[in-house]
């Protein structure tokens, strides 16, 4: 993401459209040297021509796309100005909140902090944020999910947004973790009543963060981020008596990442990352490292990748003091692909034994599962006869139980596009799974779910959006709940006049398809009904 100071405006003209961009020399790191050569691209998305334009052409069968950026030459004798910014801030809020009777809880609040960003050198830089306002972030779109795997959101913060890129490896550092609901949060909640908690935060409140990050002109990247939560307490008081007491919910923590890569011009790459989660009081503690390359040939035809994440959890007993005891947890990835050309195609493991555990810190990972995939694809860049161009692909899924090595599940799927010289597209596609497997591990011995067998399959068309009503429909068919209503689907559709280049009207509609069972479970002929 880039969020720095700049202007800019935009034009539409006879001859198209136009943008014009100012962008300061403090917004942008650049070596002091007398003469600058600069990659430069732009690219552009158009909608109704299903067309992405680009300043510098990349072929369609190239897969490094940056080593055919376009060069911006004639930038001679500037020279890195000094790059420094401080952002103060001051609030004062009041809550005014109505209880039983005329009476009301009043309150005031008032915090102050600052953001600093101060460039080292050319290369580095330094970012700091002190006793951070968040107040007017965009809040989340709370979904519901009955699944056991957590619903993982945006991060909306601009201090965590700018600048991460180094440290998003291996899914180790996911920046919602900082400031998150405290851990003691629901404990609180399901043991007391609701009219004696006086509060309990739902966030736990952050005092500082450090981020420091750039790379050498050996190609060296360096990543250092530190962040630190302040102790969270809920407020109980009791109705009968008038007492009041603070119970911790969240202790003070310490959050930190360091990480260190090395890049080549071929795009080969190599790297290792450290995540460290430390809590006081009678929390736990957690430390996560891994470690990854990446291979490419000179034309940058074939890739082989792989890494190795190792996760160890402390346990803390309930006098505070660290014991012995621990949980330590392995996570593999290894692959190889071609990634150029008109066909390319991909083998890639994925293997998570149960006890590892990156989520003190890190995204959620499914444990006790190795995942195979085998895919390939079929490309079409130019056009032939009625197409434009599409492509046609395949997978091969297996997974199977890290520790029993029974299946889990064996699955076969396709996707199809194809865009034609109209600016009409077809796509579509399905898959099922030849044999069927156990779906979770034995929880007592000799005991296990036996997954169910499933098919699926959709098709759907896209019209010409360059006209002013265009067609957006999908069908979908599957057995996927077939044990309570045998097979079914789905049909959408979205419908979208453009008034004009400055309105634009949709209309959409959702149709199940839900069949009929006969009672007597006979094979009779399907007689499907529309439920609207």
């Amino acid at each position: 993401m880039f969020d720095a100071v700049w202007e800019s405006s935009v034009k539409i003209t006879d001859k198209g459209w136009c943008v014009e961009i100012k962008i300061p020399y403090s917004a942008i790191r650049f070596p002091s040297k007398p003469i600058q050569e600069w990659a430069f691209q732009i690219t552009r998305n158009i909608r109704r021509n299903r067309e992405f334009q680009q300043w510098s052409l990349t072929p369609s069968t190239a897969s490094n796309a940056q080593n055919y950026w376009g060069v911006l030459d004639g930038i001679e004798n500037i020279k890195p100005p000094l790059r420094l910014s401080l952002t103060p801030y001051i609030s004062v809020a009041y809550e005014h909140e109505p209880v039983s009777g005329s009476k009301a809880n009043q309150t005031y609040s008032y915090r102050g902090g600052a953001d600093i960003k101060y460039g080292l050198d050319e290369r580095f830089t330094l970012d700091m944020t002190l006793l951070p306002d968040f107040g007017q972030v965009q809040s989340d779109n709370k979904r519901k999910t009955l699944s056991y795997e957590e619903i993982n959101y945006d991060e909306n913060r601009p201090f965590f947004k700018e600048g991460t890129d180094i440290f998003s490896r291996d899914d180790l550092f996911y920046s919602r973790r900082i400031g998150q609901t405290p851990s003691g949060y629901f404990d609180v909640m399901a043991k007391y009543d609701e009219s004696d908690i006086k509060s309990n935060p739902t966030e736990s409140k952050l005092l500082n963060a450090t981020k420091l990050s750039g790379r050498t002109n050996d190609g060296i990247g360096l990543g250092f981020f530190n962040a630190i939560t302040n102790n969270t307490y809920a407020t109980i008081k009791d109705k009968n008596t008038g007492l009041t007491e603070k119970i911790l919910t969240e202790p003070l923590a310490n959050y930190n990442v360091l990480v260190a890569d090395k890049q080549w011009k071929s795009n080969s790459s190599v790297y290792l990352i450290n995540t460290n989660v430390t809590r006081t009081k009678k929390f736990s503690d957690s430390n996560v490292t891994g470690g990854g390359f990446k291979l490419v040939n000179k034309k940058n035809t074939y890739s082989l990748s792989g890494g190795l994440d190792y996760s160890i959890n402390f346990i803390t007993d309930p006098e505070g003091i660290n014991s012995d005891k621990k949980t330590d947890g392995l996570r593999h990835y290894l692959a190889i692909k071609k990634t150029s050309g008109t066909i390319r195609w991909g083998l890639s493991q994925v293997g998570v034994n149960p006890t590892y555990d990156p989520t003190d810190f890190g995204y959620y990972v499914t444990p006790n599962r190795i995942n195979s995939n085998a895919n390939i694809t079929f490309f079409r860049f130019k056009p032939y006869g009625s197409v434009q161009e599409g492509n046609w692909r395949f997978d091969l899924n297996y997974s199977q139980h890290y520790k029993t090595g029974y299946m889990r599940e064996m699955s076969l799927q396709t996707n199809l596009f194809i865009l034609f010289k109209s600016y009409n597209a077809i796509f579509g596609g399905g898959g099922f799974t030849p044999a069927a497997g156990r779906e979770y591990d034995p929880r007592l011995n000799g005991r296990y779910v036996n997954a169910l067998k499933y098919w699926f399959a959709y098709i759907g068309v896209s019209t010409d959006y360059r006209r002013a009503l265009a067609l957006d429909m999908e069908i979908n068919i599957s057995n996927f709940i077939k044990t309570y209503l045998s097979e079914g689907g789905s049909a959408d559709a979205t419908l979208r006049y453009r008034i004009n280049d400055k309105l634009t009207v949709n209309a959409s509609s959702n149709t199940i398809l839900i069949p009929i069972i006969s009672v007597l479970q006979v094979k009779l002929t399907r007689i499907f009904t529309f439920l609207g």
